[in-house]
């Protein structure tokens, strides 16, 4: 690090100062004292993913920028008003390709490496891809993102799968902090609304309503907790969250008043209507989740371990499998209801693609 003058501290950035470059990238921080951050990187690698770079350099060596720059001794010195930080990881991106691909699909099991530095750790990336056109980059990003807060009900059952071994280690390892587990739904609030990815939104805003919502007395008791970094939000982002908490527990009250009335008994029940009677009756003891128990803070959750809960038989139980099957179908077609109807919960649906959330074939 070297100090040209008594008004800012120059450095070059290690691992993005190639001897072999053919352009100095110079970044500026914003606040006393400054600091000029160089990189010296190559244009045909910036040429050839950025298409704003791509037309800054095409027109030989006496383009503009090699007439009107500032040099760094025989280069041309390209100054950037980007953050030092999103350019450095931008570039990282351009060169080193694990910086972007660490969350995606691994050929192992399917899904993503996610932990807490998601998506915080892409912001950069994808702004700096967005401003500078780098449709390669900006679609690898968006893919982890929408990966983690899909349009599809079967995919987000896969999300919440992949979390299970994780949690249950952390939790067996003594540790009540998850947030470092799970991927930070606020700043993938932030990066879908600045950055044009509209379709996590309704996800990204469920999965931060069930953060905060109630918890479970054992999960109180053992301190347990998730946390977002809702610092990121702006007042109106947050009043969303509100009104759409609001319209979604309006959806559960009225749907889930007496969801099993309309299907019990089943037209092939010999049993005389005794199913319906067994099963409602094991419904109403497993509804006060809904109200302030284990999933009170995610209805969809609730809606699949209910349905999973009319399966489950007893040796004193009177249900046909008819009935129990009929159960289990409405309280998933629930589910599937209420989660198409996020865009619109959370007043969202002129902003997400027509569909959203729609299956031609439903896998519950």
């Amino acid at each position: 690090m070297a100090t040209l003058n008594s008004q800012a501290t120059v450095s070059e950035c290690p691992g993005l100062w190639f001897e072999d470059g053919n352009i100095v990238i110079r970044t500026t921080s914003t606040q006393e004292p400054l600091i000029r951050t160089l990189f010296k990187v190559h244009k045909f690698i910036l040429s050839t993913h950025c298409t704003a770079f791509s037309d800054l350099f095409s027109g030989g060596p006496q383009t503009a920028l090699e007439i009107a720059s500032e040099r760094h001794g025989d280069l041309p010195i390209m100054d950037l008003p980007d953050d030092e930080n999103d350019v450095k990881h931008f570039l990282k991106a351009l060169y080193y390709p694990d910086e972007t691909q660490q969350h995606l699909p691994t050929s192992f099991d399917g899904r993503p490496k996610i932990d807490g530095a998601f998506p915080p750790s892409y912001a950069g990336v994808l702004r700096l891809a967005t401003k500078y056109d780098a449709q390669k980059i900006r679609k690898v990003v968006v893919r982890a993102l929408q990966m983690q807060w899909p349009m599809l009900l079967s995919e987000w059952n896969a999300v919440q799968d992949s979390y299970v071994v994780p949690e249950t280690e952390a939790l067996m390892a003594g540790e009540t902090d998850l947030s470092h587990i799970h991927a930070d739904p606020a700043h993938a609030i932030r990066l879908g609304t600045d950055l044009d990815v509209p379709a996590i939104l309704p996800v990204a805003y469920y999965d931060l309503m069930s953060i905060y919502e109630l918890q479970s007395p054992d999960a109180a008791e053992a301190g347990e907790s998730r946390q977002a970094e809702l610092s990121v939000l702006t007042n109106a982002e947050l009043h969303r969250l509100l009104v759409g908490r609001g319209a979604l527990r309006a959806w559960v009250r009225q749907r889930m008043i007496a969801p099993l009335r309309t299907v019990l008994p089943h037209s092939a029940c010999a049993l005389d209507g005794a199913c319906a009677k067994t099963l409602q009756a094991k419904l109403g003891e497993f509804r006060t989740g809904l109200s302030g128990g284990t999933y009170a803070c995610d209805p969809v959750a609730w809606l699949k371990t209910a349905s999973e809960v009319c399966m489950l038989g007893t040796r004193d139980e009177v249900a046909c499998v008819h009935c129990k099957s009929a159960a289990r179908d409405c309280l998933m077609g629930l589910r599937y209801e209420l989660w198409t109807k996020l865009p619109q919960l959370f007043r969202l649906d002129h902003l997400v693609p027509a569909g959203w959330g729609q299956e031609y074939e439903v896998q519950f």
